[in-house]
């Protein structure tokens, strides 16, 4: 009778295969950036061509925002927050030069403070050629059909400054801005003319809507007028539109559980212009529209807390394999991301920070957004200067360009802090901050 073979141990591992295993740590820092959305003026500008930004007695936007400016701020900017990070460059768009509405052919001398505008930025980068303007994004009187714009476009190419920087090709989009536009302005027949006429000369148009005081009304109009712009349009001739500041959402002193019926319309409309692969959305001037008081006192952390760590960043925690993007937000509930729990009150249950609490509200709009659009259709801007009357106090005295430089730094900081919380590393980080921008301005 044969034996059985004697049963053979199992094998004997170390305890380190039992481990949870450590994936290498995230890349959480974009390669590069591109600045999407600069505005430039100076009290200077104000002779040449009036300025309806410029306004008496708002001390934190009026005096130097010029092109020598932006280049000092931001070159302390990236050196102090984004270390990883090198600036392309940027893309201007129009800082809201005194037009004439009425004015249908530039005869009546309503188009040459928006011309002399576009002439000024293009002769600063011609005198001081980093950091290197991208494109532009010049007003034009898109309302009045195509006939204008087309007119005004000639004007702008005259210019030999314009000439200089490469013509036609360095204008990428147009804008008019239509924030304060009665019902029905957006759905108007000449508007929609001069916005396939964009479309059809190959330039995307900037839209500007607030829906933080005109509410969701204004994105069914947004739609209704993305879609008839379409209507006829040919294959390729599509006119591409990019949505300023997220179409500045509604963002409350405090998210709501469920979401009121407002935030709920707000997201729910957004997820249908998403549908359109046409539109992309642009992560920018939020600051300004958040909480005042909060914004200042997240700012004020954060130049704290650069002066205590001396310019030293707080590490990232390693991703594990458990980590991934928080749940798209329901209409009906209130959005949570990836990490909020962290962010929910400081160790010991003391008070929560402010930096956190302005970043969990941003990812409240921001994280529906980033899951209707993806992170193919989302770029990034300062918005400068318009964040600093939300950051910088306002008040007589020597300008401080390291307080500028710190306030630049906090918001892009924020905006990508809020992004990692949602998911993205590396190359999603890429995309968003540099990438998508090439795509969508042909840069």
């Amino acid at each position: 009778m044969a034996t059985k073979p004697a049963r053979r141990a199992p094998p004997k591992l170390p305890a380190s295969a039992f481990a949870t295993p450590t994936l290498p740590a995230r890349r959480t820092y974009p390669s590069s950036i591109t600045d999407t959305h600069v505005h430039l003026f100076s009290a200077s500008s104000t002779v040449q061509w009036p300025l309806r930004t410029f306004q008496p007695g708002r001390n934190s936007l009026n005096g130097d925002h010029s092109f020598a400016t932006y280049s000092q701020l931001t070159a302390k900017a990236i050196e102090l927050e984004l270390k990883t990070s090198q600036l392309n460059g940027f893309v201007y768009v129009q800082a809201e030069a005194d037009h004439g509405d009425e004015d249908t052919d530039g005869s009546l001398g309503g188009w040459d403070d928006a011309i002399k505008e576009i002439d000024e930025v293009c002769k600063a980068q011609l005198a001081s050629p980093s950091p290197k303007l991208l494109g532009l994004v010049p007003w034009a009187p898109v309302h009045h059909g195509r006939t204008a714009p087309s007119l005004y476009l000639d004007r702008l190419l005259a210019l030999p400054s314009v000439q200089s920087l490469g013509g036609r090709s360095l204008i990428k989009s147009f804008r008019y801005l239509v924030e304060e536009s009665p019902k029905g302005f957006f759905t108007s027949e000449p508007f929609i003319d001069g916005l396939k006429w964009c479309g059809e000369e190959g330039f995307a148009f900037d839209l500007t809507v607030d829906a933080s005081k005109r509410g969701n009304e204004v994105l069914e109009e947004v739609m209704e007028c993305i879609s008839k712009t379409h209507l006829g349009q040919a294959p390729g001739q599509e006119t591409r539109f990019i949505l300023d500041h997220l179409c500045k959402p509604p963002i409350h002193p405090m998210p709501t559980t469920p979401l009121s019926k407002t935030d709920a319309n707000f997201i729910t409309s957004f997820f249908s212009l998403s549908l359109l692969p046409s539109v992309t959305v642009k992560l920018s001037g939020l600051l300004s529209v958040s909480d005042p008081e909060l914004v200042k006192a997240a700012f004020a952390e954060f130049r704290a807390s650069r002066s205590t760590r001396n310019g030293e960043d707080v590490p990232e925690e390693p991703r594990t394999p458990g980590w991934r993007r928080g749940s798209v937000a329901s209409v009906s509930g209130a959005p949570v991301a990836v990490g909020a729990e962290k962010d929910a009150g400081a160790p010991g249950g003391g008070e929560e920070k402010k930096g956190s609490v302005l970043k969990r509200r941003i990812v409240s709009f921001l994280e529906p957004i980033l899951e209707a659009f993806g992170e193919d259709r989302i770029v990034i801007g300062s918005d400068w200067p318009m964040f600093r009357p939300v950051t910088i106090a306002s008040g007589g005295g020597e300008r401080d360009l390291e307080e500028e430089a710190q306030a630049w730094a906090f918001q892009f900081g924020l905006y990508r802090q809020a992004l990692v919380d949602l998911g993205l590393d590396g190359e999603g980080l890429d995309r968003v901050f540099a990438e998508n921008a090439k795509t969508f301005y042909a840069l």
